[in-house]
């Protein structure tokens, strides 16, 4: 519909362009657009036409709090609409690659939404510049995001980019990968735990596709870190050497799925070391 009703009335005069309609209701509409398609309507409604672009992207509020989702790795050029959330990146020199990503996505990390930094430090990584991916994985991880956790850790294991090897500060952020929270709070936003364990924004919503994409990928990093944590007590590394510590984190990893965690668990077993 290309036209809204200003009044309470149904007679044809109420009815007026979109381009006549106030700000705040445009931003009572946006609310609930957004409650019931998440952030790909949001972008859609970015899309009709600059009022509503201004609406959805220069909004605090929604900015602040909004979770994206997208393949950094494989762009397949422009798109504009509800699939752009989809969109996936090529390769670009210098910091031009930031510029090609969504407006609505470039607002929300220059706001501090945690989804957001992390999504941009996915692409500044892969774009070759990565002590500036580790410094924006750092704030996304700070802000409760677990794939910068869990970046963050192995960069701290490993040495990384302008991250000095540090086994114990590896060790916590593991920990905290694994721990009871996902998105984790984002300037003010409550996150709220579900039965299965998982954080849901109580402002968004999801589709059931999107959503059990989230879950998949958040048990296989949650089975990353913890795999981690196993071999780390295991070997006494930012810790001291623990056998029982080790087998426990490995029997968690495990119960997510994670083959390398069984294998381990195995060979423990059949030595005699647990």
């Amino acid at each position: 519909a290309m036209a809204w009703r200003t009044g309470r009335g149904m007679a044809d005069d109420d009815v007026a362009p979109w381009s006549t309609m106030p700000t705040w209701a445009m931003h009572e509409v946006a609310k609930h657009v957004e409650k019931a398609c998440g952030a790909p309507g949001l972008l859609a409604m970015s899309c009709c036409c600059r009022n509503w672009r201004t609406v959805v992207v220069e909004d605090a509020r929604t900015l602040s709090h909004l979770q994206f989702r997208f393949d950094c790795q494989q762009h397949q050029g422009a798109q504009r609409g509800p699939q752009a959330m989809g969109r996936k990146y090529r390769r670009v020199p210098g910091f031009a690659h930031v510029q090609s990503l969504p407006l609505l996505l470039r607002n929300a990390w220059r706001a501090g939404n945690p989804s957001a930094t992390a999504h941009v430090a996915e692409v500044m990584e892969w774009n070759g510049d990565v002590v500036q991916a580790l410094r924006l994985h750092l704030e996304a991880a700070k802000g409760g995001q677990r794939r910068s956790m869990v970046r963050v850790a192995t960069a701290y294991y490993h040495g990384e980019g302008n991250m000095a090897w540090d086994a114990e500060e590896a060790l916590r952020w593991f920990k905290k990968a694994v721990g009871g929270y996902h998105q984790g709070k984002m300037n003010g936003t409550k996150q709220v735990e579900n039965e299965n364990g998982s954080f849901v924004d109580r402002h968004g919503a999801m589709d059931e596709k999107s959503h059990a994409q989230n879950e998949r990928q958040d048990v296989k990093l949650q089975a990353q870190a913890a795999l981690m944590l196993g071999f780390m007590h295991l070997d006494g590394e930012g810790t001291k050497t623990d056998v029982a510590e080790a087998v426990k984190w490995f029997k968690k990893a495990s119960s997510h799925g994670n083959g390398e965690a069984q294998k381990q668990l195995g060979v423990l077993f059949n030595t005699g070391q647990y």
